[in-house]
């Protein structure tokens, strides 16, 4: 899990005419800004993404100092907002960074797997059935040194 942090300006702009005599900072400019942290936090882009999830349980008000943490989850990033301590958002997004990354790493997964699924081909190429008209089904095989015959 990654942690960081971040201070609102006390004079933000969006607080501006956001409820006058009690500002608060408007849910679409915190998720924005919590994502822009993430990318930071992460060093590359997450765009194109697809926001799953997104609550605003209490608000945020201009000069407050954001606490944000996210962790990877299945090709999406949980992540929360707090201000001292209380939560202030909290979601999930989905983005092509993490899918491009775990589809390369189910490639090399398979990649590496292959060598196995190889010697089975090889193996399973090897096995011949004995006679098809009579319907038998005792099988041949070549003999090497790590195979015993099949038994009836």
């Amino acid at each position: 899990m990654t942690v960081l942090k971040q201070a609102l300006p006390a004079d933000h702009a969006a607080a501006d005419g956001h409820f006058p005599g009690n500002p608060v900072i408007p849910g679409a400019v915190l998720l924005s800004e919590a994502l822009r942290m993430i990318e930071a936090g992460l060093g590359r882009r997450l765009s194109p993404y697809r926001i799953r999830r997104a609550k605003f349980p209490h608000p945020a008000r201009p000069g407050d100092e954001l606490e944000l943490s996210f962790s990877e989850t299945r090709g999406a990033l949980r992540f929360e907002c707090t201000v001292r301590g209380k939560a202030v958002l909290a979601g999930e997004v989905e983005c092509a960074a993490l899918r491009r990354r775990d589809a390369q790493e189910r490639s090399r997964i398979s990649r590496t797997s292959r060598g196995a699924w190889g010697l089975a081909r090889a193996t399973m190429a090897r096995v011949r059935p004995r006679s098809r008209s009579t319907g038998s089904h005792r099988l041949t095989r070549a003999l090497s040194p790590t195979c015993a015959p099949l038994k009836n």
